[in-house]
Formats: structure tokens, sequence, C-alpha cells
């Protein structure tokens, strides 16, 4: 009985050995793709506001805080970001310099794709859904973001990539020109 019990727990000693103590983590590098907008309305001690606090603000700050929003998950749908919540960037292999040029390669392939996105056209159309999904604008603007690569893991020093953007935006016209 002694004999079983030892033999049962060495199995177990051994096999938790090697579910744990020889695997070795494989070096990586992640990277974050994500944007920073500029000048969004915040509380005094740099937070965010909520949905409901920043429907009560002034028209144009309120306007923008909206854009910013709807831009933000608009980036979200359609694979613009990439961190560690979102789509993770997550390449594997020691090179770091190989991994930084694949990194880069994605990135610039993003970028062409949102140098050809239409973003002011997005925000249009997006006053033209109905519902929840509704953008409402009454004032215009413009809503200014950064979209960066970072670096985040694995080395001292962090790489960062950043494009600026500007986008325009107005209220929906009420009376379309060219309606057909």
């Amino acid at each position: 009985m002694k004999k079983k019990i030892f033999v049962a727990l060495m199995a177990v000693a051994v096999g938790l050995g090697m579910l744990t103590g020889c695997s070795k983590d494989k070096p990586y590098s992640s990277y974050n793709i994500g944007v920073d907008f500029y000048g969004l309305p915040k509380h005094e001690n740099g937070s965010n506001y909520t949905e409901e606090e920043a429907s009560k603000l002034p028209a144009d700050q309120r306007d923008l805080y909206f854009v910013a929003n709807y831009l933000a998950g608009w980036l979200i749908d359609n694979g613009y970001i990439r961190t560690n919540y979102v789509n993770a960037l997550v390449i594997e292999g020691a090179d770091l310099a190989y991994n930084d040029q694949v990194a880069y390669n994605l990135y610039e392939n993003e970028v062409k794709r949102l140098d050809e996105a239409d973003l002011e056209k997005v925000l249009a159309d997006a006053q033209k859904l109905s519902g929840d999904d509704k953008l409402e604008i009454t004032t215009s603007g413009t809503v200014s973001f950064t979209y960066r690569l970072t670096r985040t893991t694995t080395l001292p020093e962090g790489t960062q990539l950043s494009k600026r953007y500007t986008v325009s935006y107005s209220p929906a016209s009420a009376n379309p020109s060219n309606p057909e």
C-alpha cells in the first residue's frame, strides 16, 4: 500500500514538473497600435468624462468628445487598433530587429489603409444612421489624433512611430445638395 501511494505521488510530481518546470517561455515582442486624441474635454484631475457627463458639456466640447468617441470605436471595429486589450500584436522570436521590422511593415500597411479611408465621410454616414449608432453633431470643428506604433515589452527602449490625423466634422445637412 505504501509503495502504491509513493508511486502515485511520484507520478504526480513528475507530471507537474513536466507541465511547469521544463517549459521555457519563447522570446517575443509585443506592440500596440493605438490612437491619442488631442484637445478632448477632461475633468480637472485629467480623467475622461463619462458619456453622460460629456452630454452636458457646451455643444462644441460635447460634439468634439462624441466625434472622437465614435472615431475610436470605428477604428477598433475596422481593425486599426491593436493593443493588449484589443487584437494584440505579439510577434514570437528572439530576433528583435526582425520583430520590429514585421511590426513596422504591419503599421505602414495600416497607415496606408487609414490614409485611404475617408474619415469625414465616415462621420457624415454616422449621422445618417438610426438608433444608438447615430452620431449627432450640432457644431462644426476638427478632431486630431495620433495613430502610433509602440513596442511594449522585451527591450529597455520602446520603439515608437506615429502619424497625426486631423478630421473635420459638421452637422448633417438638412437639405442635401444633389439628392439622387
